[in-house]
């Protein structure tokens, strides 16, 4: 009888959001989540609290322009939102700061 094998699991990372962000939903301004890549990591916060999907999502596949996504202090763009994840990892959303 062979033995059974465990389900692979994503990459558990940690998604870092900004004061006005950590407002809408009770204070918490660091989340975690199993996700494959930035982009999924970025949709399980939004499917876990839909109050912040207009806040970092402009549409289904771009990132919202008044903020700025960092993984690993690494700034990704919609282009590279498949970027994988790995166990331990930081994403951080941030405003983008304006000057005119």
């Amino acid at each position: 009888m062979q033995p059974e094998s465990s389900p692979v699991l994503p990459p558990r990372a940690r998604i870092r959001l900004p004061t006005t962000f950590a407002a809408r939903i009770g204070g918490l301004r660091t989340l975690h989540v199993s996700a494959a890549t930035v982009g999924q990591g970025l949709a399980a916060v939004v499917a876990s609290h839909p109050v912040l999907t207009s806040l970092i999502w402009l549409n289904a596949r771009e990132l919202n322009p008044v903020i700025m996504v960092f993984h690993n202090e690494t700034l990704v763009r919609d282009d590279t939102l498949d970027t994988p994840l790995a166990d331990g990892d930081t994403v951080d959303v941030v405003p983008a700061v304006e000057s005119g």
